[in-house]
């Protein structure tokens, strides 16, 4: 669990009753979000990356191979 979940849900109790501790709320889960959709997507862009990598050794070896039996 993410330890700055405590403390979000802490600040949550005590900003609530005020419109200022309200837009400080937003605000939190607003980068909260945003943090879990770069990690998303870096994740998504490193798999596919070493999806296209593996892609390219296996066509070398493949071609390697053939090139070796002919």
């Amino acid at each position: 669990m993410d330890s700055s979940l405590p403390l979000f849900f802490l600040s949550f109790s005590f900003c609530t009753s005020t419109k200022k501790g309200e837009r400080r709320i937003a605000k939190l889960i607003n980068a909260r979000k945003h943090k879990l959709l770069i990690l998303s997507l870096s994740f998504s862009l490193s798999f596919s990356l070493t999806h296209i990598t593996l892609h390219i050794l296996l066509s070398l070896i493949v071609n390697g191979v053939s090139d070796l039996t002919v």
